[in-house]
């Protein structure tokens, strides 16, 4: 029986609000019953309170049309709810009671108990646990059968989930048998220990040198690339100021700038603005590059003006420019004949080829190594050769652009010839050519390349700063005198010949090996901690008492794993599809395993709708195939989904809700369904009797079944 009692009240306008009780439905109800009534008499309300009692506000599985309705009534700011209600079941051994007493607080009370005991409050997972709240309106019934697939889902997603624990309860067995005194396992946790102490002690005696180094290459760099950047802008101002002095001479004197220019003046710009960058590029490069014997006479090459192009100017820079051709270009080709160079291009070409791989687990069986594992050893083979390869790189790239240097000097002066010729032949009046434009325009590029090399500079400054170099010194010292405290080797000298990028580039690499090093050290050292104990216990623990069935876990993990995968990767995979129409005939034909799992499917979905009506007969389903929309009955007549009418439907969508196996899910049922207008008694016959089934087997808390009419009609389904 239930009994029930709410009072909601909703503000309908500005100082405007209605009360609602339950004035038409009686407070008094069967345990299985339909309503008839028309619309607005509270059979909606009543729905919703019932599930809202039984929590189906929580309830993912109740339609979502029917969650707002109940959240409407408890989260919303312009209605008001408070209500009571109690089930007593058809033999009276059982009683429910839920009541939400403050309308403004949104808490609901939940108590059981048995006959003639003391009701007492349940939680509501242990509600869900016991109670199965069925709460749907079968609109688009055909459609819907897909949601019994949801549970279906749900429930391999369960079987799954036990049987994952059961795999993780076999690992954890086998686990412990690997873990006891087995003479293998000890003597792999000693040489294990053993090759993790070794590595530990190689790079506890390499961390240090590699930082010491790293230190030297710091300081050392930082040191020459300041002096650099400095010596190179104060040249710079030096060549600004006397330029800003032509240019102020220039204007006192009258000269106007005029709007064209010619061809050969534009190309003699061009080229002088490349001349200009090829000499700003490779001069670090050269100075790097030099043996110390060379190092007086680059002081002609860094005094060149590349802001001054006139035609001695250029003469002297093809000159020291095709003898370091020369000079380095032989050192060049002495360094590609060196079997040492042909060595490392072969292993940075095989590491080069392969690091992509670095990642991949495939083993290589003759070398007893993943594939990833022997590209870290190319790796490391390969930085072996790093200076070498870089020392090449950077020769060919000095010998590259002071070929393009000498290429651009050829083409300034025969540009600048032939203006001369065009001056000489009176084609051209210096009079009228106006160069004060040229000029500022050059000033600018000073002034921008002067803010570039400022700002290198600073950046060198606070990095030598940052290395713990005094500040006065940087600021009054030569780099001779800077330098002359850092201790000299030729692995350092090596690195600072490359030039600027590349020394810079192996600073960072250097930083992130000794960053990857700590980082190994701290893993070894906790692998230590955790192998040596683990050692110690193995020689004091006796064999497992499962160890003589080792190899039949085994074998059980590994039959488990493949069902835990099926249960939860390929059968959830394979519902999904299936919901979402993605299954063909033509797709099943071709994969036997998935074809005879829909079969299975199909069963499932037939027993959960057992009897239904079409037309004027009951059948009983065999097979609903969603896939082709069709119910094969127990007498083997086919049925298309399509043919049925709306009302019939229905009927067969509520008694797939209904066909619950007591086995599978023992709970006390809660079934109610709203808006099932398009049954008539026909349809309703089969539902009816259903529910009569479930009374009697004593699963049957509550069925009410709501169907809009003229006159409110209460008919009991009696058991």
């Amino acid at each position: 029986m239930l009994t029930y009692d709410y009072t909601l009240d909703r503000i309908q306008g500005e100082g405007k609000s209605r009360r609602f009780v339950p004035d038409k439905i009686p407070k008094q109800l069967g345990n299985a019953v339909i309503i008839e009534g028309p619309n607005s008499i509270g059979k909606s309300t009543l729905l919703n309170i019932i599930a809202l009692g039984f929590h189906g506000a929580r309830n993912s599985r109740i339609n979502p049309k029917l969650q707002s309705k109940m959240n409407a009534l408890t989260d919303s700011d312009y209605q008001k709810l408070k209500f009571s209600f109690q089930i007593t079941s058809e033999n009276n051994d059982l009683t429910v009671k839920c009541e939400k007493p403050n309308s403004d607080r949104d808490e609901i009370i939940v108590k059981e108990g048995s006959a003639g005991n003391e009701l007492k409050v349940i939680s509501p997972e242990n509600l869900e646990r016991k109670y199965n709240l069925i709460y749907d309106i079968p609109d688009n019934p055909t459609e819907r059968l897909n949601e019994l697939l949801k549970e279906l889902k749900d429930e391999q997603q369960q079987y799954g989930n036990k049987v994952k624990d059961f795999y993780f309860f076999l690992d954890r067995i086998i686990g412990q048998i690997n873990s006891t005194r087995d003479p293998k396992r000890l003597e792999q946790i000693r040489d294990q220990l053993a090759d993790v102490r070794k590595e530990k002690k190689t790079i506890e005696q390499e961390l240090p040198k590699l930082e010491a180094f790293l230190d030297l290459l710091e300081k050392r760099a930082y040191i020459q690339y300041y002096c650099d950047y400095s010596a190179r802008g104060e040249k710079l101002e030096r060549e600004k100021q006397i330029l800003e002095k032509v240019i102020e001479h220039f204007e006192k004197n009258g000269k106007k700038a005029i709007t064209k220019l010619s061809k050969d003046k534009t190309r003699i710009s061009s080229l002088q603005g490349a001349f200009r960058t090829n000499y700003d590029s490779v001069t670090p490069l050269i100075a790097s590059a030099l043996p110390k014997n060379e190092k007086a006479r680059f002081r002609i090459w860094k005094d060149i003006n590349p802001y001054q192009t006139e035609s001695e100017d250029l003469n002297r820079a093809r000159f020291e420019a095709t003898h370091y051709i020369r000079l380095l270009g032989a050192e060049k080709e002495r360094l590609r004949k060196d079997p040492s160079f042909k060595e490392a291009s072969v292993w940075t070409k095989v590491f080069d080829a392969l690091r992509e791989f670095e990642d991949s687990g495939l083993l290589i069986p003759q070398l007893k190594v993943s594939l990833g594992e022997f590209v870290e050893i190319l790796r490391e083979e390969t930085k072996k050769h790093t200076i070498i390869i870089q020392r090449y790189e950077t020769l060919e790239r000095i010998v590259s652009l002071l070929e393009e240097l000498n290429g651009f000097v050829d083409e300034l002066q025969t540009v600048q010839k032939q203006l001369k010729q065009e001056y000489a032949n009176g084609r051209l009046s210096k009079d009228v050519v106006d160069t004060s434009s040229d000029q500022k325009e050059e000033l600018e590029k000073m002034k921008v390349e002067q803010g570039i090399l400022a700002t290198k500079c600073n950046d060198y400054y606070q990095r030598c700063l940052s290395k713990g170099i005094d500040e006065n010194k940087l600021e009054d010292e030569s780099l001779e005198e800077l330098i002359k405290d850092i201790p000299h080797n030729d692995q350092l000298e090596a690195y600072l010949s490359l030039g600027e990028k590349h020394v810079i580039e192996k600073i960072e690499s250097l930083r992130k090996e000794i960053v990857g090093k700590r980082g190994r050290l701290s893993g070894l050292e906790m692998f230590v901690t955790q192998l040596a104990p683990e050692l110690d216990r193995l020689e004091k623990q006796k064999p497992h008492k499962f160890e003589s069935h080792l190899e039949q876990l085994n074998t059980l993990l590994r039959r488990t794993d493949a069902i835990r995968q099926k249960l939860l990767f390929e059968y959830n995979s394979n519902l999904k599809n299936l919901m979402g129409g993605k299954v063909s005939k033509s797709d099943l034909s071709k994969d036997p395993s998935r074809s005879s799992y829909f079969s299975e499917v199909s069963k499932y979905l037939a027993y959960r709708v057992g009897s239904f009506r079409h037309i004027d007969k009951i059948y009983r389903a065999k097979v609903v195939d969603l896939i082709d929309k069709i119910i094969v009955t127990d007498n083997d007549e086919t049925i298309h989904m399509i043919d049925m009418g709306t009302g019939q439907e229905q009927s067969t969508y509520i008694m797939s809700l209904l066909n619950i196996d007591a086995t599978r899910d023992p709970r006390k049922i809660i079934a109610l369904f709203d808006e099932i207008a398009m049954m008539d008694e026909k349809s309703l016959e089969p539902i009816c009797l259903r529910m009569e089934e479930l009374k009697k087997e004593n699963r049957l808390l509550l069925g009410i079944l709501v169907q809009r009419s003229n006159q409110l009609k209460i008919r009991d389904i009696s058991g």
